[in-house]
């Protein structure tokens, strides 16, 4: 659950004694960085939320394709080359640069020589098979540190109406679209979105 989410980075907060942190979470990290924000305001210096906000009750476009996917992700390949080739098919707008990255870090050898996943798969299929999803406009509205929004131009989970939305319902957020870049923007044009977050945290 969120809740979970957000006791734990409460917990590693308070475990490492930090103050004045700049969170910054994607999608479902997203929304744990809106919740941690609202309920630690002095905790929170700045915030960065990537391609995600309060959601209509329908739901966005995005979401039945985010199931569909959990669906089609195999627990393991029998190669680096196999799982390589699943992540291009899923993110075909994924640098080269990205691609190592994420295989570098989201995959593990098996002592049998099959690859699988670090994470949790079936964890997180299962918290997305009831899509217990917070009302994030409360939240969105207490934020009480400078908060930058960015969508993916492309995106089918944040539009641009809920994320004028969220600038218009607090004074401390402002949105910006990022081009060429659907829901994983720091995959799809990581120059303008270096560039973005570069200019927010260089910003008074």
């Amino acid at each position: 659950s969120y809740d979970a989410y957000v006791s734990d980075l409460e917990q590693m907060v308070d475990k490492l004694g930090l103050d004045n942190i700049i969170l910054l979470g994607h999608s479902m990290g997203g929304v744990n960085t809106i919740l941690y924000t609202s309920r630690h305001p002095r905790k929170v210096a700045k915030a960065i939320i990537e391609d995600v906000g309060p959601m209509t009750p329908q739901g966005p476009s995005g979401r039945a394709r985010i199931v569909d996917e959990l669906k089609a992700t195999p627990l393991e390949f029998s190669s680096r080359a196999d799982a390589a080739s699943f992540l291009r098919k899923e993110r075909p707008r994924m640098s080269d640069a990205a691609l190592k990255v994420r295989m570098e870090n989201t995959l593990k050898e098996l002592p049998s020589g099959a690859v699988t996943w670090k994470f949790d798969l079936n964890g997180i299929w299962n918290s997305r098979v009831d899509w217990n999803f917070p009302d994030l406009w409360p939240h969105v509205r207490e934020l009480q540190c400078p908060t930058l929004v960015l969508r993916g131009g492309l995106s089918d989970i944040l539009s641009p109406e809920t994320a004028e939305g969220m600038a218009q319902a607090n004074s401390n957020i402002r949105w910006v679209e990022v081009p060429d870049a659907a829901h994983l923007i720091h995959e799809d044009n990581l120059q303008v979105f270096n560039r973005e977050i570069s200019q927010f945290l260089s910003a008074g």
